[in-house]
Formats: structure tokens, C-alpha cells, sequence
């Protein structure tokens, strides 16, 4: 394709199933003897964590609340911050193909047309997301996306995937996501509240680097070693693509 510069291929890289891996992670959790309790996290005037109202006490309180850390710290975090809804399609595929299944097919990311999106996985449809900006009020708005979307995705799908033309929508979200300037992850403690970790930034990429990115988070919050200064609240500054570790 003659708009495409290079191509990297990891024979080794994968797809997670999101919702399973939350659900695994609180199992996990709950057998090493956690307690999960469910309420509505907010922060009072000062930025101090609540839950339900009532100010939370802990030795230790690490925020990884992903797009809902910027409203919840206004201050602090909202001012490196950027909310970004994702329109996401699944399409189908063609009958008695298997072209597009994931033991045929790879993830992709798709820099040069801002565009992502996994093969067919368990019967799913091909999902590809092509990103574009949209604001969101997160705690009031439907998680429905716009029918001018299609439009976009179908041209995009037409142009990478032509096998595809022709395919249905079978299924559609819309999810959000929180950006840094520099699409660099934060780990931080708040500038007010010794007790207060951050955790998160560029949710979208840090969910796949979980499992490492909450080791190490939890060696800064033991105090075991600090945070490198990329990961940190101040000093942010808008990367372009070709210097930002996302591509973005």
C-alpha cells in the first residue's frame, strides 16, 4: 500500500479479554484475602478520596479510577488530561471464511489513519475503532455511538480490508479513554496527600501493561524506589507522533 512507510509485526503479541481480566484480577484478589467494597468514589474541595461521602483513611490510596481520575482531581490531574470517546464497530465476516479469525489474523494499530482493531475472536466480528475525538460527560451520557461513525469505519474498512466491503455491523460500543500530553502513563504521588498514589494516564495502552505497570506502582507505594521523572504529574509538554510513545 502505497500510504504505508513500514509495518512491524510481533508474532508473539496478543489480544486480552478485557472483562475477564477485571473479573479474574478481583477473584485473584479476593483469595489473597482483599475485601472488595462497592460505592461511589468522589474527592471533597481539597482533592482528599471519599467513598459514599465519607472521607477514606488508609495508610496507603492508590487512584486508578482511569477517565474518571481527571474530574475526580480537577487540580492536579484535568490540567494533563484529555477525555477521548472511541467509536468502536464489530463487522462481520464473509461466510465460511476464516480469513479474519484470530488464529489467521493479528491485532492491529494503524498510526497513519488513527485506527485500531482485533481480529474475529469467538465469534465477535472484526473490530475496528477508528478514533475520533469525542467528548463525553462520563457520568451522565449513554454509551451509544453516532451513526455518522459508520460512514468513517466503513471507508477505512474498505481501504485496509476489502474483504470485508459488504460485511454488517453486528455489534457496536462506545468506550473512553484518558490521554496525557505526552501519552505517557502517571505514576505520582498528590502534591498535598503524602498518603495518595496516581495511577493511570493514557488508559487504553496502560491496561494491556497492567500486570508489570501494578508491580512497579506497588514498589512506589511501599516506598521501595520513586517514579522516573516521564511518569510524573509536572512538567508535561505535548509530544507529536513520531516523539510520543503511543504514536498519537
Amino acid at each position: 500500500m502505497d500510504d504505508i512507510a513500514y509495518a512491524l509485526f510481533e508474532p508473539e503479541a496478543g489480544l486480552l479479554m478485557a472483562h475477564r481480566c477485571v473479573i479474574t484480577g478481583l477473584d485473584l484478589f479476593r483469595k489473597a484475602g482483599g475485601t472488595v467494597r462497592r460505592g461511589r468514589v468522589t474527592t471533597d474541595t481539597a482533592e482528599r478520596p471519599m467513598l459514599d461521602g465519607k472521607p477514606l483513611e488508609a495508610d496507603l490510596i492508590v487512584i486508578a479510577t482511569g477517565p474518571w481520575m481527571a474530574d475526580m482531581f480537577p487540580r492536579t490531574i484535568k490540567p494533563i488530561s484529555t477525555i477521548v470517546g472511541v467509536n468502536v464497530l464489530y463487522t462481520s465476516t464473509p461466510d465460511g471464511s476464516e480469513a479474519f479469525d484470530m488464529s489467521h489474523m493479528p491485532c492491529w494499530i494503524d498510526h497513519g489513519q488513527g485506527s485500531f482493531g482485533l481480529p474475529s475472536s469467538e465469534g465477535s466480528g472484526v473490530k475496528a475503532a477508528v478514533v475520533i475525538p469525542d467528548k463525553i460527560d462520563l457520568d451522565n451520557d449513554e454509551r451509544l455511538i453516532k451513526r455518522e461513525t459508520l460512514a468513517r469505519t466503513r471507508s477505512y474498512i474498505r481501504h485496509r480490508l476489502p474483504g470485508l466491503e459488504g460485511q454488517r455491523v453486528v455489534d457496536s460500543k462506545f468506550n473512553q479513554i484518558i490521554l496525557t500530553p505526552d501519552t505517557h502513563f502517571v505514576l505520582d504521588w498528590h502534591p498535598e496527600h503524602e498518603n495518595v498514589l496516581f495511577a493511570g494516564g493514557c488508559s487504553g495502552h496502560l491496561f494491556k501493561h497492567a500486570p508489570v505497570f501494578a508491580e512497579y506502582a506497588a514498589g512506589v507505594g511501599l516506598r521501595d524506589f520513586g517514579t522516573p521523572d516521564r511518569f510524573k504529574v509536572a512538567g508535561r509538554r505535548k509530544l507529536s507522533p513520531k516523539e510520543s510513545p503511543s504514536g498519537r
